[in-house]
């Protein structure tokens, strides 16, 4: 009976040795997955590059995100009360209120549009935005391949 009780026991050694090496394995997956890897996902660098277009428009222009929305013509401008509203642009500002099927052909409208419309003024800002559109049109690419 000992001898059953002893090699029972080691089994159950050896299972929880496995349980925790599968854990520490799963733990690894998961920080990979939710980690801040140097791979943006496509919805960071959306919100970048429009970041990036309104920074690089109100640098160079002096302008605010109406002006940004009215001269490019890719968003619309409303009006509440006495306030010009851009509440589609917006969204495109932050991850968290990015519309889960983004309008991308939008957001490099206007990264066209503030890139071929501002002085270079500031270079620094424009190599910046040149450079997450590049990286935006090519996941965009590689999304259709796929």
């Amino acid at each position: 009976m000992k001898s059953s009780e002893s090699e029972q026991a080691k089994e159950i050694d050896l299972l929880k040795k496995k349980v925790r090496k599968l854990e520490s394995v799963l733990e690894g997956v998961l920080q990979q997955i939710f980690s801040n890897s140097t791979e943006t996902t496509l919805s960071q660098q959306i919100v970048d590059v429009m970041q990036t277009a309104l920074i690089y428009w109100e640098a160079t222009t002096g302008n605010g995100k109406v002006e940004l929305a009215e001269a490019s013509q890719v968003w619309k401008v409303q009006l509440d009360k006495n306030t010009c509203r851009t509440r589609g642009l917006d969204k495109y500002l932050q991850c968290e209120t990015l519309p889960k099927k983004p309008r991308v052909s939008s957001v490099i409208k206007t990264a066209e549009y503030v890139l071929a419309h501002c002085p270079s003024t500031h270079p620094e800002l424009r190599k910046t935005l040149e450079s997450q559109l590049r990286q935006l049109q090519n996941q965009v690419n590689l999304n259709k391949i796929k």
